[in-house]
């Protein structure tokens, strides 16, 4: 049997991960990330934000031209990489039209830009990873985005989260872990629901499981490596969530709020042709 040589460098269209949401008929590659601070499943590349999501371009050279005039920047950093691999909660900013995204998972599982107002533009949110001691003992934390942060407090453990300012590179706050603290959920069959922790079940030797309950009282478990902190209690979160708050609908009054979204949709519509005429 032969070995492959070198790394992959294509990536089929009907091998994509769901939170990409591409139809299988319309094409038989996908750009595949490139290599960098998050995993081919829990990001998407950057040609799909700017075509598929955003419409800032109809194709894949509009989008190359884009990026050359060094027009998009992703944690206060410019990306030219059409592949480049955005992940949740990653920042970013379009100088020329003003506008600034955040990088989330949806209560339907779909990684989608969120936008936001310039002052939330300068921070993220970093999950703690692990904290280990560096030189001369000097505490750093690995976060979830590949960061090494320096001189956090000897407080700050792992499943903790910190409020970073990416353009002057520190430490805002710490959201701790623990039981009442608001969590997102990232990946997983509850992606994108949020919550307050309940309870924290540890199972040795397997899968440690959490209890989170929603703003409408609806409890539901998740791994305990899929949540996310993001406030330290329900009224405080520190970003803007999509659309829904994180509150997983069932699937009639669900399609009843699309129903009552398309009916007054269509009913503007009549009203403006009316004023026109």
């Amino acid at each position: 049997d032969r070995m492959a040589r070198g790394p992959k460098k294509h990536l089929k269209r009907i091998n994509t991960p769901k939170t990409w949401y591409l139809n299988k008929l319309s094409g038989l590659y996908a750009p595949r990330p490139s290599s960098g601070p998050h995993k081919i499943r829990e990001c998407i590349p950057m040609t799909l934000l700017l075509r598929d999501q955003l419409r800032y371009a109809s194709t894949y050279k509009e989008v190359k031209a884009i990026l050359v005039q060094r027009a998009i920047q992703v944690d206060s950093k410019v990306r030219t990489d059409k592949k480049f691999p955005l992940g949740m909660m990653d920042v970013i900013s379009i100088d020329k039209c003003a506008e600034h995204f955040r990088m989330l998972v949806d209560i339907k599982g779909r990684m989608k830009p969120i936008r936001i107002s310039a002052d939330e533009a300068k921070y993220k949110v970093l999950r703690v990873n692990k904290v280990r001691a560096g030189s001369k003992g000097i505490p750093v934390a690995s976060t979830h985005d590949g960061r090494n942060v320096m001189f956090v407090g000897r407080e700050v453990r792992a499943m903790d989260s910190l409020v970073y300012d990416i353009e002057q590179n520190h430490v805002r706050k710490v959201l701790k872990f623990g039981i009442g603290a608001l969590v997102m959920v990232g990946s997983g069959g509850n992606a994108g629901r949020v919550g307050v922790l309940m309870s924290i079940k540890k199972h040795p030797g397997a899968t440690d499981v959490v209890d989170i309950m929603d703003a409408d009282d609806n409890h539901f478990t998740t791994r305990l490596d899929y949540v996310f902190v993001i406030g330290v209690c329900r009224d405080s979160c520190v970003i803007t969530l999509p659309k829904g708050e994180g509150v997983m609908q069932h699937i009639l009054s669900d399609r009843d709020i699309r129903i009552k979204e398309s009916v007054k949709e269509r009913e503007d519509k009549i009203n403006r042709g009316n004023d026109e005429n």
